[in-house]
């Protein structure tokens, strides 16, 4: 059995929408009620609306899947 100690979702909405992923991401982690930390690195299509709903439920976001990358490591060992 997997036993994650943090999350990184890096998501590219290109004809679907980033703020249409980003609702599915925030439902399935609010039905889920993980304390697992996330990541999030998203682009695409309402961009702004899609980091915001993450955001809104205590995800960690990056600009860049370097920057996602770095965070997950210090989110990972409880620096960020």
């Amino acid at each position: 059995k997997a036993n994650p100690s943090v999350i990184l979702l890096n998501i590219f909405g290109g004809i679907t929408k980033a703020d249409t992923v980003a609702l599915g991401v925030k439902q399935a982690l609010e039905e889920m009620h993980t304390k697992i930390p996330v990541v999030a690195r998203i682009k695409g299509v309402n961009e702004a609306q899609a980091k915001e709903m993450l955001r809104s439920i205590g995800t960690y976001p990056a600009e860049t899947v370097e920057e996602a990358a770095e965070l997950a490591v210090k989110v990972k060992s409880g620096g960020a």
